[in-house]
């Protein structure tokens, strides 16, 4: 049987409103670059060189072309350029749209924010870490692992985190029921 037309409309809606707060992410991030340099981009390249250092790989981290956008990584017989799309940044933003998008309470939608920054954060500097004991460990798959395994693993952990915060919170329709 096909869907009712409030179903359908429902589902155009958060379409349409997932677009447009992923628009206004990009566009504010076209403008902001530099602040999220300082804000995203150099904390997790820090967290990222004190736990490669951590784990007894040696990393010195370069900031030096932070203002172009990156960070550089430096460990033996490697250097990480840390762009904002090795940040999970994108991804991040597609969390905060879809949380933004969904028909859900306010109070919900900011402890989704509230929730799924942080988590972000930690998942990204987890990342860039596991791509450095890849590259000291197993250089050949260094590639493999950046390409296509990190960029899988991207998406499953925004599903996730998505799926995760849709469960627990109440969905709100136009009556304000579920």
């Amino acid at each position: 049987m096909s869907q009712s037309i409030p179903s359908r409309l429902h589902g155009s809606r958060f379409s349409i409103l997932f677009g447009a707060c992923l628009g206004l992410l990009f566009l504010g991030f076209s403008y902001g670059e530099s602040v999220l340099g300082l804000l995203y981009l150099y904390p997790i390249s820090v967290s990222a060189a004190a736990l490669l250092n951590l784990i007894g790989i040696p990393t010195s981290l370069s900031t030096d072309s932070l203002a172009e956008g990156f960070c550089a990584l430096a460990m033996k017989g490697v250097v990480f350029q840390v762009k904002h799309e090795c940040t999970g940044l994108f991804a991040l933003f597609t969390y905060l749209a879809a949380v933004c998008a969904y028909p859900s309470r306010m109070v919900h939608k900011v402890w989704g924010v509230l929730c799924g920054v942080p988590l972000f954060f930690v998942y990204a500097a987890c990342r860039l870490t596991l791509l450095g004991l890849i590259a000291q460990a197993m250089p050949a798959w260094l590639q493999y692992f950046h390409v296509y395994f990190l960029v899988i693993l991207n998406l499953g952990f925004t599903m996730f985190l998505w799926a995760t915060w849709v469960r627990r919170g109440p969905l709100v329709g136009r009556d304000g029921h579920r």
